[in-house]
């Protein structure tokens, strides 16, 4: 067997590659290796585990009690490697990996370069014009513009209730002014819109908005705010479920500036250990720290998508994971 001095994608030549955890972790690190960076390290089998909770490596087939890994996988955990490597988070490339197509994660993968020696790579390629060239920061730039626009997207149609896909992409326009105003328009429409339908629009949207905060401030207005512990304690029996907080906040909110206080209920008490990506509140409940406000709490579970206002605060307060302080005293003064 000789050597080949051309440009290969890892990809094409490992399609039939399965392995176990520890196996993954070895091919990533060789790989990694052989595409320029002689100085990174194997993965661990710890974050391996982590991106496999996360979801970031897709379905694998599972044996007994061991994961079997494939070259998707491989593919992707490569992919995620790159993307961290260009400033994203792990959020973003979870996000970004599961509305896009095999194909297009394979050409986030960079290349090997130079001389390959023989035997590290099986079945290799003898089709070279589909060889790949290493991803430039401009294509990672278009794809994470792609999955913020693609996410945009989905949100606009499910808040119009139509399918999460939409009508083809050569059907609508999309129109993000802000993150939190975006507007999709049928294509064929914009080069026969008029002035005058401009401005009334303009007056349509704004009138709208303006109603919908009003509606929205009377109904704040209309619930009961609950301040303390013993306000807590006062309406607690009217919701004996945790998972009665869409009710509670049809009638009540918590007071956002009042103070939170752990009690000492360990974690596992109140939660279920995540074994998924989908351990969303663990990672809240254990990032509050006492003296958090209510707001603060929300903040955290921004980060994490479908937040509901005061939903983990109402949880925590009814599996006894929390305390209500009132906004006045200080953390760890009686309530």
């Amino acid at each position: 067997m000789t050597s080949i001095d051309v440009m290969i994608p890892i990809t094409s030549t490992l399609r039939l590659w399965t392995g176990n955890i520890d196996e993954l972790a070895k091919k990533v690190g060789e790989l990694t290796r052989l595409t320029g960076q002689p100085e990174a390290e194997a993965p661990t089998i710890r974050l391996v585990r982590d991106y496999v909770q996360r979801g970031l490596l897709g379905p694998m087939v599972r044996t007994g009690k061991e994961l079997i890994f494939n070259h998707d996988n491989l593919v992707r955990f490569l992919a995620t490697r790159t993307l961290l490597q260009n400033g994203w988070t792990l959020h973003m490339i979870a996000l970004h990996l599961s509305q896009t197509s095999m194909q297009d994660i394979e050409h986030l993968i960079p290349t090997l370069e130079g001389t390959i020696p023989p035997g590290i790579l099986d079945d290799r390629p003898e089709d070279t014009s589909r060889l790949q060239t290493r991803p430039s920061s401009t294509s990672l730039r278009l794809a994470a513009a792609r999955a913020t626009n693609k996410t945009g997207l989905r949100r606009a149609m499910r808040n119009l209730h139509l399918p999460a896909e939409g009508p083809a992409t050569d059907e609508v326009m999309f129109v993000r002014f802000t993150d939190w105003f975006q507007v999709l328009i049928r294509s064929e429409r914009i080069s026969s819109i008029t002035p005058e339908e401009a401005q009334e629009l303009g007056k349509a949207v704004t009138i709208t908005l303006l109603n919908l905060a009003s509606k929205m401030e009377s109904n704040s207005c209309s619930k009961q705010i609950v301040r303390n512990q013993q306000d807590w304690e006062t309406i607690r029996c009217r919701f004996p479920n945790a998972s009665d907080y869409r009710r509670f906040r049809s009638e009540y909110f918590f007071d956002p500036t009042a103070k939170l206080r752990k009690t000492g209920v360990p974690l596992e008490g109140v939660l279920r250990r995540p074994t998924q990506s989908s351990g969303a509140r663990w990672k809240i409940f254990e990032s509050i720290a006492n003296g958090m406000s209510v707001e603060e709490v929300f903040q955290l579970a921004q980060a994490y998508p479908g937040a509901e206002l005061d939903a983990d605060v109402f949880i925590a307060l009814h599996k006894g994971f929390l305390k209500l302080v009132e906004s006045a005293r200080l953390p760890g003064t009686a309530t």
